[in-house]
């Protein structure tokens, strides 16, 4: 049987980390081809298609409408200097600030395409390198 010191402790351990967790949180980020982003609040529901989305309401009548949700259009930025460039390209490459939005798709074709010999600089050491 366990001692009363070592309960207390796994107890106290416990409540610790548990503090700390509450307070962990992670944002989501969508990030749009023409470079900008939109940081989803806590709470908000996000629907990632191409297709039309559909909101429902019932009336106390019976009566059932459909009405298209229209799409979010909110931004948190300015359009980044990569916007209106080919993801991967020379100038696209050079203009990309590595990590600046964490992991994104656009990090991951920056790592790929750029950064080919995995030294976390894009310059005539890399692979697709023009300049």
């Amino acid at each position: 049987m366990k001692n009363i010191y070592e309960v207390a402790l796994g107890c106290f351990t416990v409540a610790f980390i548990s503090v700390f967790m509450m307070n962990a949180n992670a944002s989501t980020y969508i990030d749009y081809p023409d470079g900008s982003s939109y940081t989803v609040p806590d709470g908000q529901n996000v629907y990632v298609t191409n297709e039309i989305v559909f909101t429902k309401r019932v009336y106390a009548n019976g009566a059932v409408y459909f009405t298209p949700l229209a799409p979010n259009a909110k931004r948190d930025q300015e359009v980044s200097s990569t916007s209106g460039l080919t993801p991967g390209s020379h100038d696209w490459c050079k203009a990309f600030v590595p990590w600046s939005n964490g992991f994104t798709f656009g990090q991951m074709t920056w790592d790929s395409q750029c950064d080919t010999n995995n030294d976390g600089v894009y310059n005539s050491f890399d692979e697709g390198w023009e300049g």
